[in-house]
């Protein structure tokens, strides 16, 4: 698993590591604008100190939806907004200096839905992974950026599939 870490780090950093990061996102309006209520869920898998406090990801999260009005809460048949962290300490090795950290960030938003066939499936709205790499000691707060920027990307993308759904009288 390191491996493959550093692997993708090298790729990112290129020559220089300063900081990194490489994202890529998914979004169904179609989901999106069905979106009322999200709880949210974190996965912390981060070692070596480099999020030493991943509940401030999932504060960011509900307070960033909560201001952009979209509900947060937990209950029967919601939106589950499932974000992961998974990252280390890189050992020191040439260009690469100590106290740096790598990690991902899997976030979904996802809901267990009737489907066609009259059986249960997951709806998946919105899927973004963030890989990032920076210093070990302004790691927890970059998280917490990266977390902020996608929630805030999250949020204007339920209000926008919202707003262009067609109202229920039509």
């Amino acid at each position: 698993m390191r491996a493959a870490f550093v692997c993708i780090v090298a790729f990112l950093a290129g020559s220089v590591l300063p900081v990194s990061d490489a994202r890529a996102q998914f979004y169904d309006p179609v989901q999106l604008k069905k979106v009322e209520v999200v709880e949210v869920e974190i996965g912390d898998s981060v070692r070596d100190g480099c999020l030493p406090r991943a509940a401030v990801l999932k504060t960011e999260a509900e307070l960033i939806l909560g201001r952009s009005g979209v509900q947060v809460g937990v209950g029967f048949n919601i939106h589950t907004l499932d974000i992961k962290a998974a990252g280390f300490e890189l050992t020191s090795s040439g260009k690469i200096p100590t106290g740096t950290c790598v990690a991902t960030l899997h976030s979904s938003l996802w809901r267990w839905e009737v489907l066609m066939d009259h059986s249960n499936g997951l709806a998946l709205a919105f899927r973004e992974i963030i890989v990032t790499v920076g210093d070990k000691d302004g790691f927890q707060n970059q998280l917490r950026d990266e977390v902020n920027e996608a929630v805030t990307e999250l949020a204007y993308e339920i209000l926008k599939a919202r707003a262009n759904a067609p109202s229920k009288a039509q």
